[in-house]
């Protein structure tokens, strides 16, 4: 169920029962609403935690040759944004 139009409204009075009012949702209960809510906000919180530290020590995994071929390509932006400018 969507939350509608509000808790009084011709569906949620026909699913909940006739004692739904504009704030009493009846015989309906919000279960596994809250969980759920819960349970996503702790998801993407570890999840950003995890992206965070294996970004960093995948800098330290790189092998030499790579590191060295990045910072010459850095090297090159750098000297070419220097030029443009």
């Amino acid at each position: 169920m969507i939350y509608p139009d509000g808790w009084d409204a011709d569906e949620v009075k026909r699913m909940c029962g006739e004692g739904t009012d504009k704030y009493t949702i009846g015989a309906c209960s919000v279960r596994w609403a809250y969980i759920l809510a819960i349970m996503g906000i702790m998801d993407a919180l570890i999840l950003s935690f995890l992206a965070f530290v294996l970004g960093n020590r995948q800098d330290g995994l790189m092998s030499e040759e790579l590191l060295q071929m990045y910072l010459c390509q850095l090297e090159l932006l750098s000297s070419f944004m220097q030029i443009n400018n």
